[in-house]
Formats: C-alpha cells, sequence, structure tokens
C-alpha cells in the first residue's frame, strides 16, 4: 500500500506572487512530493486494511519517520529512493 499525496500549498499562491510556479499539476510548474510507504519493513505505524485515508496520513504525521519514505521528488525530479 503506497500513497502518494500532493497538499497544496497553504498561503494562496497569488498572494504570494507564486502562482505561475506553484499551487498545481500544471506543466511548467514546479512539483516538490514525497512517496510514503505506510506498511515498510520495521515502521511503527500501525495500519490496517479498514484504515482511511484521513487515518493512514494522521498516522504518518505523528508516527512516521524515514522508514516510512519510499521516493523524494524535488523540481520533478526522483532524488532519493528507497531510504
Amino acid at each position: 500500500m503506497r500513497i502518494l499525496t500532493s497538499l497544496r500549498v497553504y498561503a494562496h499562491p497569488p498572494a504570494l506572487g507564486l502562482d505561475d510556479k506553484v499551487g498545481s499539476f500544471e506543466v511548467g510548474k514546479l512539483f516538490d512530493a514525497i512517496v510514503v510507504d505506510p506498511l515498510a519493513q520495521e515502521s511503527v505505524m500501525d495500519v490496517n486494511a479498514e484504515d482511511s485515508f484521513e487515518e493512514v496520513l494522521s498516522k504518518f504525521v505523528f508516527l512516521g519517520d524515514d522508514r516510512n519514505i519510499a521516493s523524494v521528488f524535488v523540481n520533478g525530479c526522483e532524488i532519493l529512493r528507497g531510504l
């Protein structure tokens, strides 16, 4: 079970003058992301089949660590895989 999610910039990009660079998945915009593996070996996250996406995300935020990071993307390029 792998989850790829993007949490949009909380500050409204146009207010920061960044709407031409961030805030969506449009071609030409900057893309930074992590790929999370909540079922990684030796992970302390206790994920169940009935957990919702929000529950898994919450568990990652509060319990996840580098063992749960499957990949890291910066400016659209994968810079790290399988910590």
